[in-house]
């Protein structure tokens, strides 16, 4: 399961790609709303076999039920399918996806690529492998939580929640992180899923632990 709800504006027109002889596919570039302090808007293409998409640029579209798909290797993000309707702005924001798939790898808390802890914040990274018919999209996603958060997110998933293999659903925004080269001063992007809530696979059908924010 990978699914997006989200609001977006239409940053080109419909332009179309011949995928083979015979088949071609309508592509158009979106951009979602940054969230949060210094994140930036996140650039994500959506994919339709129709000709007519029924939006254009300039559109502010909301978008319920796409497949969400993820090329990690060229750090590209795209949606397919689900409802599209054109909508008169202003809008409230929407932002929502929810994936499920199996965890890529143990957390390493002692590794600071995986797990990191200050004074006010704790921060954990870690991936799921989602299915996508005959191919799997790798998704990331980084949980943060304040030192005086009720629920601990990142403490939990170092902890328990992420161990390789292990089933877990995940809900959260789509987000994107900013930063300047230190060697180049070139502006650099890291899109990820900011983790809202995390269910674990049950070990039984009545023994099912939930984490998240309520």
């Amino acid at each position: 399961m990978q699914l997006a709800f989200l609001i977006a504006e239409a940053i080109d027109d419909p332009r179309q790609e011949y995928l083979d002889m015979d088949r071609q596919i309508t592509k158009i570039s979106l951009k979602v709303p940054a969230v949060g302090k210094n994140k930036a808007d996140t650039l994500i293409e959506y994919h339709s076999y129709r000709n007519d998409l029924g939006f254009k640029r300039g559109d502010i579209v909301q978008i319920m039920g796409a497949q969400v798909r993820h090329d990690y290797k060229a750090r590209e993000w795209w949606l397919t399918g689900g409802f599209v309707e054109v909508r008169t702005p202003p809008c409230k924001p929407m932002n929502y996806l929810i994936f499920a798939g199996r965890c890529m790898q143990d957390l390493d808390a002692s590794n600071p690529r995986d797990f990191r802890v200050n004074e006010s914040f704790m921060t954990a990274n870690s991936a799921i492998s989602v299915s996508a018919g005959k191919e799997s999209d790798v998704i990331p996603f980084t949980a943060i939580n304040g030192a005086d958060d009720r629920y601990k997110l990142a403490q939990l998933m170092a902890d328990m929640a992420c161990r390789k293999g292990k089933g877990l659903t995940i809900m959260g925004k789509l987000v994107t992180d900013t930063w300047k080269n230190k060697e180049t001063g070139e502006p650099v992007y890291k899109t990820y899923v900011k983790l809202a809530k995390i269910t674990m696979a049950p070990k039984t059908k009545t023994d099912q632990e939930i984490i998240g924010l309520q």
